[in-house]
C-alpha cells in the first residue's frame, strides 16, 4: 500500500483463520497486520484494496476491519471473489441516496453497525475547495456507503507527475473535478493489461457505472481512535471505473468517463463577478446532490454569509436532442440558500430519473446574484374597482403588498371578462406561486401528469417564480384539463360525455374553470397566501 507520497510500501500480515460465510456465500480471510505505521494507527481507511500475498501469490485484498479495535486485525476479500467482478455482466443499479440500505450489502448500512462489528474499511472522500459547513451534509448522504468526507486539498505540480499504476498504488475515484474536487481514496489490488481491480468491497454497489479513475498522492496518515485514515489528493485521471459490485470495483486505464460540465457565475456585491467551473459524474442518483453541494459550497465561499440573505438564481440545463430548460428562483430569509439549490437538484433529479426516456445532460449553467438583505413580502389585501361587470368589460385588480420592514405597496392589473362568460358570479383570486400550484394540482391534477418526456420538460419550465403573484378570474362551474391543457367553457354536453367516459389517463373534469390568468412581477419572495373576491356578471350568455 502507500503510506506516503506515491511510493508503494510493504507491510506484514499474519493469517489468523478463515471466516466461513462471513457474508452471504462469501468467506473472509482474517489477518493481523503490522509494519510501517500500523502498530500505531491500526487498520487505515484508504487501505481498502491493498493486495495481500503469501509466498508471492495474491490471496486477496484488505477490505474489512473493526472500528475501535485495539488490535490491527482485518478481513481480506479472497481474490477468487474479486475476480468475478471482471466477468460481471452490465446491469442497472438500484442505487439511490434516498433509498433504504440493501440488506445484503454491509457497506450501505454502516451507521447501523455496532462499534465492534466487522465492516468494510471506510473510504476517505477527499474534499478540495469545499466549505467546511458542507461536511455534515455530505456525510449524512454518503456515510451510508462508507464514505467519510475529509477536508484536504488539490495536488501540486510535483505530486501531479505521471505515476505508473501497480498493485498497491493509491488510486482515487473522482466524483467532482475542477475548481472543487471530491475523490474517494483507496488502493489498487490487481492489474491485468489495462484492466484494474480495487477496494475489495463496493463503493456504492452501483453495478455497471462510469466513474473517473485517478492516481493519488498520500500526504500523511492521520491517527484516530475510531479509525485512522489516509489524507490524500487525486492527481491525474488515468481511466474509468465501470463496475461497482460486492467483490470490489473494476475499470480500465485509458478509457474515460463522460462527465457533466457545470458552470456557476456569481455576481457578488463583495467580490464582483466570479466564475466557477466543475465537472460532475453522470449518474442519475448521485449527480443531483453533487451539483447542489458544489454550487452551495461555491456560494458560501464567495459570500461567506449564513443569516438573512436573498439569492436570485437563474439556471439553464442544456439537453441532447431537446431544447434547454431555463428556470429561475429567489430565496430570502434565514438560510435561504437551501431552498433555491433544492430546486436545481430537484429538476436534475426529475430529468435523470424520468419514466419515459434516458436524458443526456450536456451542460448546466447557473447564474447567482446575492445580497445580504431580506427581500420578502406578504399579500395583505385585495380590491376591485367594480363589483358588477358585463362580458367584454375590464376590471381593475389592486393587490396590497407589505414588504419586510417597508411601507405598503399596491400593484394593479386589468383583467378582461371573456365575451362568452355566462351570467352569474365569478371569482377574482390572488395567490403566491406556491399556493397557486398546490390549488391547481388539487383542482386539475391531470395538468401536471406528463405523458412523455416532451410534456415533462414543458411542465418543468411552466413553474412560476416565487417572486410573482398570480391573479386569476375563475368561473365556479365545471371545466376540463386534458393532456396537461386547460379547456375553459366547454359545453355541458361535452362535460357529461367526459364524466361518463370509461377512458382513463387522458383528462379530468374540474370543479371550476380558469377564465383569465395574469402575473405580477415583484422583487420580493411572496409568502404563502390566497385572497378572493366575488364579481357579478350581468348580461351574460345565460344563467348557469
Amino acid at each position: 500500500t502507500v503510506f506516503s507520497g506515491s511510493e508503494i510500501s510493504e507491510f506484514e500480515v499474519e493469517v489468523l483463520g478463515v471466516l466461513k460465510n462471513a457474508r452471504a456465500k462469501g468467506d473472509l480471510i482474517l489477518v493481523r497486520v503490522s509494519g510501517g505505521p500500523l502498530e500505531k494507527t491500526g487498520v487505515i481507511a484508504g487501505m481498502s484494496g491493498s493486495p495481500i500475498y503469501i509466498n508471492g501469490k495474491l490471496i486477496g485484498a484488505l477490505a474489512f476491519a473493526w472500528t475501535f479495535s485495539k488490535e490491527p486485525i482485518a478481513g481480506v476479500t479472497p481474490i477468487s471473489e474479486m475476480l468475478k467482478v471482471f466477468s460481471s455482466q452490465p446491469k442497472e443499479s438500484n442505487l439511490s441516496l434516498n433509498s433504504s440500505p440493501q440488506e445484503e450489502v454491509m457497506v450501505t448500512a454502516l451507521k447501523d453497525y455496532p462499534p465492534l462489528t466487522l465492516r468494510p474499511i471506510q473510504t476517505p472522500l477527499m474534499l478540495a475547495g469545499f466549505d467546511e459547513r458542507m461536511i455534515s451534509k455530505m456525510e449524512e448522504k454518503l456515510g451510508r456507503f462508507g464514505l467519510v468526507p475529509v477536508q484536504s486539498g488539490g495536488s501540486t505540480i510535483d505530486e501531479d507527475k505521471d505515476v505508473q499504476l501497480a498493485p498497491g498504488s493509491a488510486i482515487g475515484v473522482q466524483l467532482i473535478k475542477g475548481d472543487l474536487d471530491a475523490s474517494a481514496i483507496g488502493t489498487l489490488t490487481y492489474l491485468k493489461g489495462n484492466k484494474v481491480l480495487a477496494f475489495g468491497h463496493p463503493m456504492f454497489l452501483a453495478g455497471t457505472t462510469s466513474l473517473p479513475l485517478t492516481s493519488a498522492y498520500i500526504h500523511t496518515i492521520l491517527s484516530s481512535q475510531e479509525i485512522s485514515f489516509k489524507l490524500g489528493s487525486a492527481t491525474k485521471v488515468v481511466g474509468r471505473i465501470n463496475e461497482d459490485r460486492r467483490g470490489g470495483i473494476t475499470g480500465e486505464v485509458g478509457s474515460f468517463a463522460q462527465l457533466i460540465p457545470l458552470q456557476v457565475t456569481i455576481n457578488s456585491a463583495k467580490q464582483g463577478r466570479l466564475e466557477y467551473n466543475f465537472e460532475v459524474i453522470n449518474n442519475k442518483f448521485l449527480s443531483p446532490s453533487l451539483m447542489e453541494w458544489a454550487v452551495e459550497s461555491s456560494i458560501l465561499a464567495t459570500e461567506g454569509f449564513w443569516g438573512d440573505s436573498t439569492l436570485r438564481l437563474k439556471f439553464e440545463i442544456s439537453l441532447k436532442d431537446y431544447p434547454p430548460i431555463s428556470l429561475e428562483d429567489t430565496s430570502s430569509g434565514p438560510l435561504s440558500l437551501f431552498s433555491s439549490l433544492q430546486k436545481l437538484s430537484g429538476t436534475i433529479d426529475t430529468l435523470l430519473n424520468n419514466e419515459f426516456k434516458e436524458v443526456k445532460i450536456k451542460k448546466v449553467f447557473l447564474q447567482v446574484s446575492s445580497e445580504e438583505k431580506r427581500q420578502t413580502a406578504t399579500i395583505e389585501g385585495l380590491r376591485l374597482n367594480k363589483t358588477k361587470v358585463k362580458p367584454g368589460d375590464l376590471v381593475k385588480v389592486m393587490v396590497i403588498i407589505k414588504p419586510f420592514e417597508s411601507e405598503y405597496v399596491i400593484k394593479s392589473v386589468e383583467l378582461k371578462v371573456p365575451e362568452n362568460t355566462p351570467e352569474g358570479k365569478i371569482i377574482i383570486k390572488v395567490s403566491d406561486a406556491l399556493s397557486d400550484e398546490e390549488a391547481e394540482k388539487s383542482r386539475a391534477p391531470f395538468k401536471f401528469k406528463a405523458k412523455n418526456l416532451k410534456q415533462l420538460i414543458k411542465l418543468l419550465e411552466r413553474e412560476v417564480p416565487n417572486t410573482q403573484i398570480i391573479v386569476k378570474m375563475v368561473l365556479p362551474r365545471a371545466g376540463a384539463a386534458i393532456s396537461g391543457e386547460e379547456l375553459p367553457l366547454l359545453p355541458s354536453s361535452v362535460l357529461d360525455i367526459m364524466r361518463s367516459s370509461g377512458e382513463a389517463g387522458q383528462g379530468k373534469v374540474t370543479d371550476e374553470t380558469n377564465l383569465v390568468e395574469t402575473r405580477i412581477k415583484t422583487p420580493w419572495v411572496i409568502s404563502k397566501k390566497t385572497l378572493i373576491l366575488p364579481l357579478m356578471v350581468e348580461g351574460g350568455i345565460g344563467n348557469r
